[in-house]
């Protein structure tokens, strides 16, 4: 059983109800006004662990909140109540089948493999002042981040991700979401990043777009591509073979080292 009490709200207390005895999900409370809120748990009723890690135990828990009432994410006791469920993300992980990015993860902006940033990246500078503080001040220009609902035809659906202003217009040029992820030049894969691979992939796998290249190789006699299941299994002898010929023998043999002289003389 849980409370949250709060200043000026109609009831005065609002319950909290705890699916289960041990564990409990995500769980909401309307309160009219905007309280300062904090959260009553008894010990039974929060769970040790969640999706892996500790929830920390606490009888009493005290929850930021926004602006217009809404709780921020937090990562104490009852982080049960405001973490999103596992498996609801926008984009899922891409299966193990799937092809790999060839440019792999970025390396030095992280938050470009969230979104779609069309290789917009953070650039550093200075800003250089003349008269009485003159001199030159570090500073860096990051890129224009929006969020947006962009219609997605072949998922059927409006998918709600990160885009910058670039990619934006990338996105009306090629009249559509669909388009733009299916673009084969050179540049386009590499402005995807993961995140838009992994979109890339659920789009090709649609119904739509199966049938769309089943069609195209029919007209241009392109046989049928092998699944990622056939061709581990054709290959299956081979790979055998080939691990069967390596000497690990050779490859494990300690290397000696030959005795290194002096810098300015020779040893005796």
């Amino acid at each position: 059983m849980a409370e949250i009490r709060g200043k000026g709200s109609s009831n005065g207390v609002a319950h909290l109800t705890a699916l289960g005895n041990s564990s409990f999900d995500l769980c909401s409370a309307a309160i009219n006004d905007r309280p300062s809120v904090f959260l009553t748990f008894h010990e039974d009723t929060i769970p040790a662990t969640y999706n892996g890690r500790p929830t920390h135990k606490t009888s009493h828990v005290r929850p930021f909140f926004s602006g217009r009432g809404l709780p921020k994410p937090f990562y104490r006791g009852a982080e049960a109540l405001f973490l999103h469920e596992p498996g609801n993300s926008i984009s899922p992980e891409t299966p193990p089948t799937a092809p790999v990015y060839p440019h792999g993860e970025s390396q030095w902006y992280k938050q470009q493999d969230s979104g779609l940033y069309g290789g917009a990246t953070i650039q550093f500078g200075n800003k250089i002042s003349k008269g009485r503080n003159e001199g030159k001040t570090r500073r860096s220009w990051k890129p224009n981040v929006r969020r947006k609902k962009i219609e997605s035809k072949a998922l059927g659906e409006n998918l709600f991700i990160k885009v910058t202003r670039r990619a934006l217009r990338s996105i009306n040029k090629a009249d559509g979401l669909d388009n733009y992820l299916l673009s084969d030049r050179p540049t386009r894969i590499k402005e995807l990043g993961p995140f838009g691979w992994n979109l890339r992939y659920q789009v090709m796998n649609t119904p739509y777009y199966k049938e769309k290249y089943a069609k195209q190789r029919k007209e241009l006699q392109v046989p049928e591509p092998p699944t990622m299941e056939q061709y581990m299994a054709d290959k299956q002898a081979e790979i055998e073979q080939k691990i069967q010929d390596i000497d690990l023998d050779a490859l494990t043999k300690p290397r000696r080292t030959k005795p290194q002289g002096l810098k300015y003389g020779r040893m005796n």
